[in-house]
């Protein structure tokens, strides 16, 4: 026997005792029985939790904390285990008991709707007890109603839930014949209950509480085909046993078939109501399920280390989503544990068990982060975590278990395998080890996309002139690094070079330093270029910085002279259309061979120049005489469709 089918058996035998205590039980033990079903499903349900915590935090971001959080969801879990309960108890809810404990709201509408003979679709939501409207309808207010019913697993429970439901005299609607059926039923001035809140791949788009997502259409348009109304109907559970039905004003009214425009301004005012209800409890409706799963909406939450080359690294690659997506929303959070031992111990564990990661996320990153950082970080959704140094990705993985969320690990993420994240994107002086999850660059991502470095121009363009039939190069300094040097003896040769290149050419010089390049090369610099006339734009960052130097020069210049230390400056300089031409820095003890790998394959490939410090004017020769072409990189293309492929599938 399949296990599948043992499981089935198994649930019959507690399902049955349920049904036959249900005949005989008070009913106050009944519904404190409802009660702890749905608080056992709480705590036994994780993953159901996992979802509605992270779809209350889309829906009401910053609203409410992770306590408030759950204790909605463990109200609605309580919600649903009562209306299972009530289901089984139809037999027992007399027309004295469901007058004395369901108030009903503005029924004269639907009576005078009723009188002209078209039928009424009422359009519910999985909120509070929506099967009791049925219930009502058919054993209080005097009117039958057929609803439409998705079958349920396993098959024995679908009859018997049908059965308790035709008891009442409602009329169940499978999906198979259902729209023959309900025309017929609304042709003869009947009723049907359609739930409106089920979102799938198609229908019409609309924001639900600020993301796309597509709303079944087909009640307005059956509505549309047959005249009939479309009436919103709720039901609130005010208390264990109490309830209140309210019908809201029609959506359509019975007469000619609706326009697309009418069909379109019925359904916004469906979702309006619906987003008010729910905000107003929202404990009633249905939080585990994915109503966004097919939306187009992403919101990336982007983990810094609190360097800036590795933040620079992660919002490159999510620019390319947000040019993928709309809406899109990005996030940044700074990453900060208690004590570097929390680190360590965060790390390791993650890194040995995929359990420890599945088991109870938001306890561990509580004991390891600063309390403002974990605050932040817990009350933060994500479709997209993407996480650069080793201090952020522990936590990313976390994260994403918490929220449901596909996980991006930008440079190799040691001591993680990459195929522990959903895409790990790695240079290729990394070396990494081939797999699915992995895309190979050749440089360091980077924001200076094509739109960026247009905007940049302008804004340099509108703070110096620079006549169009004018030569340009540039020069972009660096500074001293672990293993390399940038001073002034690495700089005498090429600022010689670059000087005697734009006398001979008659070219303009723009420059900028960098934060990282210290006091006394600064002061170097100034000598070099404070008075000399072909330099028409000067940046130091450290006295005076323009957001807009980097990429200005890399669009304005012809060609552009890089100090060789940072593979994040010289990926982006080869990324510009600019002609890259990078000096060697000065090397110290043990100088990087990802370093040098990086730029021997940069080389090879045609995207830079690597020369001495002296050669430099050398180098500008050959590219003002076309002797040594190059071709600009381009990683955006492999990453992009790793991301389509992956990520926003």
């Amino acid at each position: 026997m399949k296990k599948t089918s043992l499981l089935v058996y198994a649930a019959f035998v507690p399902l049955s005792l349920l049904m036959l205590l249900a005949r005989v039980a008070p009913l106050p033990l009944m519904y404190w029985l409802g009660r702890s079903l749905g608080n056992l499903a709480y705590h036994g349900v994780v993953k159901r939790r996992r979802v509605a915590d992270a779809n209350l935090k889309a829906a009401f971001p910053g609203k409410y904390t992770y306590r408030q959080r759950q204790r909605i969801i463990r109200l609605q879990f309580e919600n649903l285990g009562l209306n299972f309960i009530e289901l089984l108890l139809i037999p027992r809810l007399s027309t004295e008991y469901l007058r004395a404990h369901t108030a009903v709201e503005n029924l004269s509408d639907v009576e005078a709707v009723l009188k002209q003979g078209k039928g009424i679709i009422f359009l519910t939501a999985h909120y509070g007890n929506w099967e009791m409207m049925s219930i009502v309808g058919s054993k209080l207010l005097g009117f039958p109603i057929s609803v439409l019913a998705r079958d349920q697993k396993p098959e024995f429970l679908n009859r018997i839930l049908n059965r308790y439901r035709q008891s009442t005299g409602t009329k169940v609607v499978g999906k198979g014949s259902a729209l023959r059926a309900l025309v017929r039923v609304l042709r003869e001035n009947g009723m049907t209950g359609i739930l409106g809140d089920q979102s799938g791949r198609q229908g019409k788009e609309l924001n639900f509480f600020g993301r796309p997502v597509f709303f079944a259409d087909g009640a307005f348009r059956l509505a549309a085909s047959t005249g009939c109304a479309v009436i919103p109907v709720f039901t609130r559970r005010e208390n264990v046993s109490n309830h209140r039905i309210v019908f809201e004003e029609p959506l359509l009214r019975p007469g000619a078939a609706a326009t697309e425009a009418e069909l379109d301004a019925a359904m916004r005012r469906y979702r309006d109501v619906l987003e008010r209800y729910i905000g107003n409890a929202p404990e009633q409706w249905m939080w585990g399920n994915k109503r966004w799963k097919y939306t187009r909406a992403r919101t990336a939450l982007l983990l810094s280390d609190g360097k800036t080359g590795h933040l620079r690294q992660t919002q490159g690659l999510a620019g390319l989503i947000a040019a993928e997506v709309a809406p899109y929303q990005e996030h940044i959070e700074r990453v900060e544990f208690k004590s570097r031992l929390r680190q360590f111990v965060l790390t390791a564990l993650a890194c040995r068990s995929d359990a420890f990661i599945q088991s109870n996320p938001l306890r561990m990153l509580r004991w390891a982060l600063k309390p403002a950082v974990y605050e932040r970080l817990e009350g933060q959704y994500a479709d997209i975590i993407i996480c650069s140094g080793a201090a952020t990705r522990a936590v990313a993985l976390l994260l994403a278990r918490e929220n449901g969320a596909k996980t991006i690990a930008v440079m190799n993420p040691v001591p993680f395998s990459p195929q522990r994240f959903d895409l790990a994107v790695i240079p290729e002086h990394d070396q990494p080890v081939p797999g699915p999850a992995v895309v190979r660059t050749t440089g360091a991502l980077h924001v200076l996309t094509p739109a960026v470095l247009q905007e940049q121009f302008s804004e340099l363009a509108a703070h110096v002139r620079l006549p169009p039939d004018k030569k340009y190069i540039g020069l972009l300094v660096g500074g001293s690094a672990k293993q390399y040097t940038v001073n002034e003896a690495v700089l005498r040769p090429v600022v010689a070079g670059l000087k005697r290149f734009a006398e001979a050419q008659d070219a303009g010089i723009l420059f900028t330093a960098s934060r990282r390049t210290d006091a006394a090369t600064v002061r170097y610099l100034h000598e070099c270029f404070d008075a000399y006339p072909r330099c028409v734009f000067a940046v130091y960052p450290a006295e005076r910085n323009y957001p807009f130097a980097v990429g200005g020069i890399l669009s304005a210049c012809g060609a552009v002279v890089v100090s060789g230390e940072s593979i994040s400056m010289v990926s982006e300089a080869a990324s510009a259309a600019a002609y890259t031409i990078v000096f060697k820095p000065g090397k110290t003890a043990g100088a990087g061979r990802r370093h040098a790998l990086f730029m021997d394959i940069a080389s090879r490939r045609g995207h830079i120049r690597v020369v001495d410090p002296a050669e430099v004017f050398a180098a500008l020769q050959e590219w003002a005489q076309g002797s040594y072409p190059l071709k600009a990189l381009d990683d955006c293309g492999a990453v992009r469709d790793a991301l389509r492929r992956r990520i926003l599938r």
